[in-house]
């Protein structure tokens, strides 16, 4: 039958995943995205940053003139542009871009909780297929956490789902 029809199990998640691999790339403290993703070239000097834009793979994308092997690659990725959040406190900010869900807690703290939703890499370490012994998922260089907490920021565990799935 119909995978996709079939009704979830253990094993089959709710969807068919499509993507063979996910590099996801957050930059805690590092350079503005407008100085490197979305450049603002027109914008007032205020607001744009002093890198200039280079054009990409793809016509029409631009992105920052020392991202030339990124922009090589530029018709294999999917560059977001559009995402917002409205939440005012920094920690639970950061779970909802871990996680790609609200942040379902008071933001009254920001480390991590048993009962946080599952980060992007703790799916892929559970829906993914290692491939040449190496893991699903890997957390580089270590899991971000605030001077002074002895806990990871919210969002970047396997929360709910439970440890087995968090990434190596």
């Amino acid at each position: 039958g119909d995978k996709a029809a079939a009704a979830p199990t253990e094993k089959q998640p709710h969807f068919v995943p499509r993507a063979k691999r996910v590099i996801y790339l957050f930059q805690a403290g590092g350079p503005s995205q407008i100085d490197l993703w979305d450049m603002k070239p027109d914008a007032p000097v205020e607001i744009r940053g002093d890198f200039k834009p280079a054009s990409t793979a793809v016509p029409g994308i631009q992105l920052c003139e020392h991202l030339p092997m990124i922009g090589q690659q530029m018709d294999k990725l999917c560059l977001l542009r559009s995402m917002t959040h409205g939440m005012n406190v920094h920690g639970p900010a950061m779970s909802q871009l871990f996680t790609g869900r609200d942040y379902p807690f008071p933001p009254i703290t920001d480390q991590a909780r048993p009962d946080d939703w599952p980060s992007i890499s703790s799916l892929a370490t559970r829906y993914g297929t290692p491939k040449g012994g190496l893991p699903s998922s890997v957390v580089l260089p270590w899991y971000l956490q605030f001077p002074g907490q002895d806990k990871p920021i919210a969002g970047q565990t396997s929360g709910r789902m439970g440890k087995g799935h968090d990434a190596m």
